[in-house]
């Protein structure tokens, strides 16, 4: 096979792979769920539009999306980037062979193709990548040494290909225009099949917005030059580092000589007119000289190129590999990114009217996928509601992608009704209903199992009163015994009194699962199976007696019950729930929903099992206790606290309860408190 075809396989070889791993995991990003959306505005109406508004970005990134999503679907956005890079990088490897030998353009290309940024951004929907291979193409024919007319023409469609594709192309391709002029080169060709291509837009952009060129960052425009200072203390390391340190150093006797060669080297001016780019350009981003890295591969092989072949693709391998190799990794660690803003759009998309308005401050991306009105919240907590009203929005979504979210979001939207959360690797996007406020249910439970929580039931039950909390006390029957007028007045005063056994008895029927827990506890085995029922008959005897004893001190059997430690949690033995059952029990709470997945309020048997989600040594944490509480309301479930009265001891753990009450009020618009059997009952009638 010819080495230039074999070169050219390997390499597609090479991005094939890497595009088939990384690209199924990323997920749309900001700018690109603008032109994603305005493509699908193009695809399915004909209509240049994002958010039922006129596009105001340079329209062939949107065109070219628009291609992929009718010719791939919904996800053939990801494709776009990734083919056209592919197509960059054939255009580099043909432009490193006019001046290098095949092999060493070949490792040149891959250098390039393996570039951090470079690499990072092939996966992303931006359009800088699209931009350089457009810009390559006219590169590589205004090199070719024959000058035809059809060749003129088609580095003239690319000039404007790459002037549509982002305006800041004009600088990139100042070089050609300079070094034609100074070689009395013809450009009318060019020229004129660039105007031709760039005119229809022109007028378009003339007539709908009043300028020839629009664009949505042309504001920043006027403070071009500013940030000089912060390019040289944020972007330049960050090149240096990314641009392999001794390649960078290679490079410089490479540009030496390319300008000795011809004053005017293109590919010199292009390097220079990139970094002018990254200094005065007011934003600060990596991607704007992205060419750069190109250029300092390609001028290292033209030093390199003077030394001994073999010597030198050793070196290339080397760097090579070590590049690859961080490339995986930078890449790899920014995989499954954004990706629930796919499964938020389509449940908005699926379960709201076509013509609902959203609130997103990743309002691009859900506006793609939602096909939805979107807009984003203001900057401040004040304005909140009346963007709610001006823009008559009905739905919101909050996600923890988006850096510069305003964090007054994560909270302010809490009042509202939550309707979906979407959890992957530790990010987090929530909908919420902004036409409903939102609901969270709270059953306070406490286990009354020590004579030393005695002294704290009354002052529990007097906070509880002051927020017309009801709750659930599960006592055992050895203090139902003790404190008959402490049980009493619990029921009286409309609490539920549920049992928590007769001596705090773990229902452990196997002597493997006593040995789990005394190495959970750290305990000897003696003393864990001491604690065990042991069997199933002495488990019922002893369930037995503590309702009767409550009975005692109530004048009614308790229906609720919990198993010290939650202890089937960590067991997995389910069949302690017939035993409960076949006593009288009608409500169950011995297990956490950390370590069983069961749904709330499900029936097994004759059972009704509410789970608990977290233990009063959690409520110290607020903010992790309202969050978690928010995650039980949005999934419609309720958020179930165990407490033992005699941590009420410390005044702190008294002051915590109560800031976790009022932290409710607040962050809620309506909380709803219900005991165990209360809320079983709910659910039953619902």
């Amino acid at each position: 096979m010819n080495k230039k075809y074999l070169h050219l396989l390997l390499l597609l070889i090479v991005m094939g792979a890497s595009f088939a791993w990384f690209v199924p995991k990323y997920g749309l990003i900001y700018d690109g769920g603008l032109y994603a959306g305005i493509g699908y505005s193009l695809q399915d109406r004909g209509a240049y539009e994002f958010n039922a508004l006129p596009g105001d970005v340079p329209p062939v990134y949107p065109v070219v999306l628009a291609f992929f999503i009718k010719i791939f679907g919904e996800k053939g956005i990801f494709l776009a980037t990734p083919i056209l890079s592919a197509v960059f990088i054939v255009a580099v490897y043909f432009l490193f062979a006019r001046e290098l030998d095949l092999d060493l353009a070949f490792l040149g290309a891959l250098l390039v193709f393996f570039n951090q940024p470079i690499y990072f951004y092939t996966m992303q929907l931006v359009r800088d990548i699209p931009l350089m291979t457009f810009v390559t193409l006219a590169y590589l024919i205004y090199f070719e040494e024959k000058q035809t007319p059809r060749r003129d023409a088609a580095m003239g469609v690319f000039i404007a290909l790459a002037f549509l594709t982002k305006y800041a192309a004009g600088v990139y391709l100042i070089p050609i225009f300079v070094h034609s002029a100074a070689r009395r080169r013809n450009m009318k060709i060019p020229i004129l099949s660039a105007v031709a291509v760039t005119v229809p837009w022109a007028l378009w952009s003339q007539i709908t917005f009043a300028t020839p060129l629009v664009s949505h960052s042309s504001y920043l425009t006027a403070g071009m030059g500013d940030g000089v200072r912060l390019f040289f203390e944020k972007i330049y390391p960050l090149f240096v580092k990314w641009s392999y340190r001794p390649l960078l150093l290679l490079s410089i006797p490479g540009i030496i000589l390319a300008l000795k060669k011809d004053r005017l080297h293109p590919l010199a001016m292009l390097f220079f007119a990139t970094l002018a780019i990254g200094v005065g350009w007011p934003e600060k981003d990596i991607r704007y000289i992205l060419f750069a890295f190109v250029l300092v591969v390609y001028f290292a092989l033209i030093f390199l190129k003077r030394f001994p072949k073999a010597v030198v693709i050793l070196i290339l391998l080397f760097v090579l590999f070590t590049q690859a190799k961080a490339s995986y990794h930078l890449v790899d660690a920014n995989t499954y990114q954004n990706l629930m803003f796919e499964d938020a759009g389509h449940w908005l998309r699926d379960n709201t009217p076509k013509d609902a308005r959203v609130l997103a401050h990743s309002y691009r991306q859900i506006g793609y996928y939602s096909h939805r009105l979107t807009y984003q919240p203001p900057p401040d907590e004040q304005r909140l509601d009346s963007y709610i009203q001006y823009y008559n929005t009905t739905y919101a979504v909050v996600d923890t992608y988006e850096k510069y979210t305003p964090s007054y979001v994560y909270t302010a939207l809490d009042r509202y009704k939550p309707l979906r959360v979407f959890q992957n690797r530790g990010n987090e996007v929530r909908i919420y209903d902004l036409s409903e406020p939102s609901k969270l249910t709270v059953i306070l439970t406490f286990d009354f199992e020590s004579p030393r929580g005695a002294p704290y039931i009354r002052p529990i039950m007097d906070v509880l009163d002051g927020y017309n909390a009801r709750a659930t006390f599960f006592s055992t029957g050895k203090m139902a015994k003790r404190n008959p007028e402490l049980l009493w007045e619990m029921d009286h005063r409309g609490f539920e009194v549920g049992s928590h056994g007769l001596n705090h008895e773990f229902p452990i029927f196997r002597k493997e699962d006593a040995e789990l827990f005394a190495e959970l506890f750290h305990k000897s085995f003696d003393y864990e199976w001491k604690r065990s029922a042991k069997t199933p008959e002495a488990y019922e005897a002893a369930l037995l007696e503590s309702r009767e004893w409550i009975y005692n001190a109530t004048g009614s059997y308790p229906r609720s019950y919990r198993s010290p430690i939650l202890t089937p949690s960590y067991t997995k033995d389910m069949s302690y729930l017939s035993v409960v059952g076949k006593v009288g029990f009608s409500v169950d709470s011995s297990l956490s929903e950390r370590y069983i997945d069961f749904d709330l309020a499900e029936a097994q048997g004759n059972i009704t099992i509410v789970p608990a989600t977290i233990s009063d040594s959690e409520i110290g944490d607020l903010e992790y206790a309202v969050a978690m509480a928010r995650a039980q309301a949005a999934r419609g479930k309720p958020f179930v606290i165990f407490f033992h009265p005699w941590r009420f001891r410390e005044a702190a753990h008294m002051k915590q309860f109560k800031a976790m009450l009022d932290e409710f009020e607040l962050r809620f618009e309506n909380v709803e408190y219900h005991s165990i059997g209360g809320y079983a009952d709910s659910k039953t009638r619902g």
